[in-house]
């Protein structure tokens, strides 16, 4: 299993929850599935209650006048430079997240070429192990999945793996019980 030494920092934007409600509503409808383009609209989305992105584009070509003071230009400028920074900041963390969960699709595979009796399952961002069990109630198996509680990363699919072999354990010895497992 490969490790990643590098840890990511969540991002924590405060926002009332009625720009919360519309910033949504826009993702679902702009179909924005990823960090990058969520954060590049909230990013647009303030400028734009900043400045107007023509403004915005004038100031920032506009040649400072001589013997002029331009703090409010400068601010500004520094403004679209530090969110030029952000934005390449989340376009790595992305791509990290990328490179991470491509890395998680593969050790999952290995990980389950070790398993016998059950498989574990990547569903959005948990982990889950099926298995052929015993129903709940009354006689008979029926294939069912079982919550790991490990998110999709490295340390996530070590601890799915580990109670994927306990459960294969039970599973061969007879002792499989529910109460175990529901939590």
């Amino acid at each position: 299993m490969v490790e990643n030494p590098e840890r990511t920092i969540p991002i924590s934007v405060r926002v009332n929850p009625r720009e919360w409600d519309e910033f949504k509503k826009l993702c679902r409808r702009e179909e924005i599935v990823s960090a990058t383009a969520g954060v590049n609209i909230l990013i647009v989305a303030t400028l734009k209650k900043i400045v107007s992105l023509n403004d915005l584009e004038s100031l920032i070509n506009k040649e400072p006048a001589e013997n002029q003071e331009n703090e409010p230009e400068n601010e500004l400028k520094s403004l679209i430079k530090s969110i030029e920074e952000l934005d390449q900041k989340v376009k790595v963390l992305e791509e990290l997240s990328q490179n991470q969960q491509q890395d998680i699709v593969q050790n999952l595979a290995q990980v389950n070429q070790g398993l016998t009796l059950c498989c574990i399952r990547k569903k959005g961002k948990r982990l889950y192990i099926r298995a052929t069990l015993p129903l709940k109630a009354g006689n008979g198996k029926k294939s069912q999945e079982l919550k790991t509680g490990a998110i999709a990363n490295p340390e996530g699919l070590l601890i799915a793996q580990l109670k994927a072999k306990k459960l294969e354990t039970d599973l061969m010895l007879g002792r499989f019980q529910w109460n175990d497992w529901l939590s």
